[in-house]
């Protein structure tokens, strides 16, 4: 695919594909279109969802049979993309209300707020996919924090945060909107806004 300046050349050599709209790498859709990367990524990962729902909709399980498909079968199909892009807000709001319809069909019995707490609580562990996607974000950062110098990957996020203090600043308690970086990726921006409610 061509990239930056050259995005709308239209040659095409070498003898090989040269996708105009998105490619397909790693199991990640990349395109110059915002928006056809979403509908890729994540839009149809969340019609995969439902339909997957669909079909165990109508079962009669119980509410742990429910969560308990929620988990091992549905949510699992958003957690890669999740741990490796950005989305935008409506999208949580989606996922869940996918989680709700599926667990209680219409009238919403329990307050959601007490069903994701643990069992030991009196919750019953309900995936919040607004929790789920600030965990995995934390688990890069994490990833990050252990990182060592033969660490290729993470040359580029520690460039955006030397001036800042490096890894250090992930053992600080800090508000990302004072630090005096600009940070372009949105990807490390969100990872450190979760680290940052984590570390509250």
């Amino acid at each position: 695919m061509w990239l930056g300046s050259s995005r709308t050349n239209t040659t095409t050599p070498l003898g090989i594909a040269w996708p105009a709209n998105s490619t397909l790498a790693l199991g990640i859709n990349f395109s110059h279109d915002d928006e056809i990367a979403y509908k890729k990524n994540f839009e149809q990962k969340l019609t995969s969802l439902k339909s997957l729902l669909n079909l165990w909709f109508p079962r009669n399980l119980t509410l742990y049979g429910r969560i308990t498909v929620l988990k091992s079968l549905a949510i699992s199909k958003l957690v890669y993309n999740t741990s490796v892009l950005t989305f935008p807000p409506k999208f949580i709001t989606l996922v869940n209300q996918a989680i709700t319809q599926f667990v209680w069909n219409k009238t919403v019995k329990i307050k959601h707020k007490t069903m994701i707490g643990p069992k030991e609580l009196g919750g019953l562990d309900l995936p919040d996919f607004d929790i789920i996607n600030d965990s995995l974000k934390v688990t890069w950062v994490k990833r990050l924090n252990d990182s060592t110098e033969t660490s290729i990957w993470s040359h580029i996020p520690l460039y955006y945060l030397q001036d800042v203090g490096g890894l250090f600043l992930l053992q600080c308690n800090f508000d990302l909107k004072l630090l005096k970086t600009d940070i372009l990726i949105d990807f490390y921006k969100e990872a450190l806004k979760a680290w940052q409610k984590n570390k509250q």
